[in-house]
């Protein structure tokens, strides 16, 4: 059986709130990013049990990744690929495990409208960064729940990303019953929609400069 390293680890919402304050926010802020989550979390089916947050730093996709949980063929087959893999920052990631209902057999516009509304509804601070995550930060997140639980967060789901190569293509990702994280890479696809295809939402926030 592969032994993998632990880079980070899942935080719940008291230790959450911790990292956001020792970060600069506010008491008040923090709650309500730590409440927003929860209540998407709720919306969407997920346990309170489940924690939706993981603090990261100095870890990349193509190769920190594979040392950190099952991924297709250890991603030897993308070390060629041309996108921008640096290390991440000192950063926290929030993201429930569970595909956007509302981001299915959409394209890639309506998937980002569908989340400037979901940012109003949950109630995350006007100046919070939601996206659809970048390929790391989401393969990161869903190896830690994988590790956890042994649950897959996509379902039967491909999930687009934030993360593009130097062509225009764009990285997306599933979880393969053998074999685990697979990524493929989809050219000038952004107005494809298919029933097999959603997003998550994933909020990042920086960690103050040392």
């Amino acid at each position: 059986m592969t032994q993998y390293k632990q880079f980070h680890k899942l935080l719940n919402d008291d230790a959450t709130f911790a990292w956001l304050c020792q970060q600069g926010k506010t008491t008040d802020e923090a709650g309500h990013i730590v409440l927003a989550w929860r209540v998407l979390a709720n919306k969407l089916g997920v346990p309170f049990n489940i924690n939706l947050h993981v603090a990261l730093s100095g870890v990349g996709f193509k190769t920190t990744l594979p040392e950190s949980g099952p991924t297709w063929n250890n991603f030897s087959y993308l070390q060629g690929w041309d996108f921008v893999d640096q290390p991440t920052r000192h950063e926290l990631v929030s993201m429930v495990p569970a595909v956007l209902p509302e981001s299915i057999c959409t394209n890639y516009r309506e998937q980002k409208s569908a989340l400037e509304v979901l940012k109003v509804d949950i109630g995350l601070p006007s100046d919070y960064s939601l996206s659809l995550g970048s390929a790391v930060h989401i393969g990161f997140s869903a190896v830690e729940h994988n590790r956890v639980d042994g649950s897959n967060p996509f379902g039967k789901m491909r999930v687009r990303t934030e993360t593009m190569l130097k062509d225009s293509s764009r990285l997306e990702l599933e979880w393969r019953p053998v074999g685990g994280l697979y990524c493929t890479k989809l050219s000038h696809a952004d107005h494809y929609k298919t029933s097999e295809l959603g997003a998550f939402a994933v909020g990042v926030v920086q960690a103050l400069d040392l």
